[in-house]
């Protein structure tokens, strides 16, 4: 898949930015309404739901340092400076159209920016013990172009929740890593699609033909009463 139909939510500027192995707390990260309808004109809400393994030995601890990291983790640091969220996608589906971007697609897809408890990236600080968990608001799907045409849109990649650890290497030079908190699921693997259908709006007609068959009913009902 083009680099191009990535989004992360939040951009590094870091001379090394690598994804590392982890031995944060075990955790999952699953839809918590996986599929469901909609209508044309609603926007769709994506919530997550974070959830620490009850075998997990520890908590998973988001405050900005690396309290749950274990020192393994950290080895190609010299310095750390900060600990951040970051949320990351790929533009994959009908959701999406052309890919990330497209102006001329159903829908617009945007990450939570509203600064609130729901939000990931405003998640610190958070303790979460093991066996417990929390939901958050990943981003929102919106019609762009008027109502959506009727049909079941589908989102094929998935939502991961991210840890970027950013500080300098041996050798003083900027340096980043990227852990995964958890993801949806394996990318494109079909029992983890996203999902609403749309329904079509009735047309006007048939809001008439259903007031005069209900108008129909009430006039029956009050003549049986006589």
């Amino acid at each position: 898949m083009p680099e191009s139909n990535f989004l992360r939510a939040v951009a590094l500027a870091a001379a090394v930015f690598s994804s590392a192995a982890v031995a944060l707390p075990a955790t999952t990260v699953s839809w918590v309404q996986q599929s469901g309808a909609t209508s044309p004109t609603d926007p769709v809400d994506i919530w997550v739901r974070l959830t620490v393994d009850s075998a997990a030995t520890g908590p998973l601890v988001i405050d900005g340092t690396t309290t749950s990291f274990a020192p393994s983790d950290l080895a190609g640091f010299s310095t750390i400076d900060r600990v951040q969220q970051q949320a990351g996608t790929a533009c994959a589906g009908s959701f999406f159209g052309a890919g990330c971007g497209d102006q001329a697609n159903a829908w617009a897809f945007e990450f939570n920016n509203v600064p609130s408890p729901e939000m990931w990236l405003y998640a610190a600080p958070l303790t979460l013990m093991p066996g417990q968990s929390k939901d958050f608001l990943f981003g929102s799907f919106t019609p762009q172009n008027g109502p959506v045409a009727p049909g079941t849109y589908r989102w094929e990649y998935g939502a991961s929740l991210e840890l970027v650890v950013v500080g300098t290497d041996a050798s003083g030079s900027p340096y980043a890593e990227l852990f995964s908190v958890g993801s949806t699921c394996e990318p494109f693997a079909e029992q983890c699609v996203f999902t609403r259908t749309v329904s079509a709006v009735p047309e006007p007609e048939s809001y008439a033909i259903f007031a005069l068959g209900l108008a129909g009913i009430v006039v029956r009902l009050r003549q049986n009463r006589r």
